[in-house]
């Protein structure tokens, strides 16, 4: 048995579902073939269709083929696809997309007959199709504009520039438009350029704003700013030349027109050998450090006289300088200043740290040269640096006024005189503490002076002149020497890859006779003593003759050759 009731309701809702299930189903096949593109394609059908039958059956004679029909953009702007100008029907945004090329030529070519379309506007729209099958033909990644002559039109599709792949295949599409006359040299020329800047660019991105940090290391082991196109050897090194431009070349002319300095070139330093040294050490220093902790590895400026090619094959190494580097990151030549009255020795090892970590180095690897005017580093290792770029430059007018500026000394003031000595107190702090001489030293000291004195003959009435030639002197050597060159004659890249340095130019007394000479360096040999604490008189002579009488230098010499 079974209930007639609940089987009639069943019934009528499987009716009521196969009712709703059709008139779904007839709504979908409505929608779809009412959508613009079924309407066009409908449209399009019959006007061909009548056309073959006005031409007598031919169908592909294209002398009536779609002449009596509307032509297909006023057709969808009658479906209200497109907005209309009413000067000349021409839709304000004219894309062929929903009809094929050839056809939408053929309506173009219709309009310039008709005086309807503008024989210029024509034939841009024209060339424009031409264009975009060209591209479309080759490929879909191209999205080429050009504002005044319309060579390609803008596509839907943005592509990535992130691979060097991508780029080169737009590269060759452009040169492929340019072959078949489709773009014209010259913006060819601009496209391929654009495209070269923004492969530089997709490998710049890591470089810094400001030329403060080294550029990252990329997955082969190389910096991401490094040519790759000829395979690199530890054995040799390369120099890429830099053209304005270049994100990292107009960052160091930046630098450098700033402190009046003309940047006559700047060549990007590849050695493999140094880099691997650089990042063994890094990598060194990283183990010794909390998990996380920055190296504090900076871009830095370092000027030196020795020969570019010497220094591009070993870097900054010490068996090449007399003394520790010193590298500015801010500003080149900068006036530098002393605290009246202390004197400044030349840092021979790192300083030990006050309260080190357990585990942790207790030495600093590198130190701040004078902390408190600018930043100026002191390395001791030379495998804790590496050259980027090796920088030719002239100096301009400012330069030359900036470069003249006398940098006082630390043991006189401008006029020669002393500014009162002090010894350096090792306190194993990263401060350096001073304390000047006791009096038992000064008594000593002058003691040694008027042994001296008497030694060479010198009295009260020869003490005044012996004092104004000795600080004369002393203002000469510590004047600096400067070779300016003519920015508007030829000039010398072996001149200009050499520093000059005060210490290495001599100076003339004039007139003065050996005596005077000679009473000269009894006066400086006697500084000399006083300062170092030594009582040698032959060893202060040593270093005197060896810094030609510049006894700053001299001085330096002698705690650079201490053990």
């Amino acid at each position: 048995m079974y209930n007639s009731a609940s089987n009639k309701a069943s019934l009528d809702k499987d009716s009521s579902d196969s009712d709703e299930e059709q008139r779904e189903s007839w709504w979908i096949k409505e929608r779809a073939e009412n959508s613009p593109e079924e309407r066009q394609r409908t449209v399009n059908s019959r006007n061909r269709k009548k056309s073959v039958e006005e031409g007598g059956g031919d169908e592909m004679s294209n002398e009536v083929r779609g002449f009596q029909r509307k032509p297909s953009f006023q057709v969808m702007g009658d479906f209200g696809g497109l907005d209309m100008e009413e000067s000349s029907g021409i839709p304000n945004h004219r894309e062929f997309f929903s009809v094929d090329d050839e056809e939408a030529a053929e309506e173009i070519r219709l309009l310039m007959e008709n005086q309807t379309l503008s024989s210029s506007h024509g034939q841009e729209m024209l060339q424009n199709l031409k264009s975009r099958r060209s591209v479309h033909a080759s490929s879909n990644h191209g999205d080429y504009a050009n504002s005044s002559m319309g060579a390609v039109r803008n596509s839907k599709r943005r592509r990535s520039f992130h691979q060097d792949s991508e780029n080169d295949e737009e590269a060759e599409e452009i040169r492929e438009l340019v072959k078949n006359k489709t773009l014209s040299d010259s913006v060819g020329e601009m496209r391929l350029q654009e495209i070269q800047s923004r492969k530089v660019g997709n490998r710049m991105a890591t470089i810094p704003s400001s030329i403060d940090k080294p550029c990252d290391i990329d997955r082969d082991g190389l910096p991401v700013n490094w040519n790759r196109d000829e395979p690199m050897s530890h054995s040799m090194f390369r120099l890429i030349l830099l053209s304005r431009g270049d994100p990292e070349c107009d960052r160091i002319y930046c630098d450098m027109e700033k402190v009046g300095l003309h940047v006559v070139k700047v060549e990007r330093l590849q050695n493999l050998d140094s880099l691997e040294k650089f990042k063994s050490e890094t990598r060194h220093m990283s183990k010794r450090k909390d998990p996380g902790e920055d190296l504090n590895i900076r871009y830095l400026y370092h000027g030196t006289s020795v020969n570019k090619t010497c220094i591009c094959e070993e870097g900054l190494d010490q068996r090449l300088s007399r003394m520790g580097f010193f590298d500015i990151d801010d500003i080149f030549f900068i006036k530098q200043k002393y605290r009246k009255g202390e004197y400044i020795k030349t840092l021979k090892r790192e300083p030990e740290k006050e309260n080190p970590k357990p585990g942790s180095w207790k030495f600093y690897d590198s130190v701040l040269g004078c902390p408190k005017d600018y930043n100026e580093y002191v390395i001791y290792e030379s495998r804790r640096a590496m050259i980027d770029y090796i920088i030719t430059f002239r100096v301009n007018q400012q330069g030359q006024d900036r470069l003249r500026e006398r940098v006082p000394s630390p043991l006189f003031d401008s006029q020669g005189r002393e500014t009162g000595f002090v010894g350096v107190k090792s306190s194993g702090n990263e401060d350096d503490h001073f304390d000047r001489l006791s009096q038992e030293k000064k008594q000593q000291d002058k003691a040694i002076w008027e042994r001296l004195q008497k030694l060479h003959n010198v009295d009260s009435n020869t003490l005044p002149s012996l004092q104004e030639k000795t600080a004369r002197m002393r203002h000469a050597a510590s004047e600096p020497q400067f070779q300016v060159e003519d920015l508007e004659g030829a000039f010398d890249e072996s001149a200009a890859n050499t520093t000059m340095f005060p210490h290495s130019q001599s100076f003339s007394l004039g007139d003065d006779n050996d005596e005077d000479v000679e009473a000269v360096m009894s006066a400086l040999i006697s500084e000399f003593m006083e300062v170092t604490g030594s009582d040698n008189s032959e060893t202060a002579r040593y270093y005197i003759d060896k810094c030609q009488m510049n006894i700053d230098q001299a001085i330096v010499c002698y705690y650079d050759d201490m053990p």
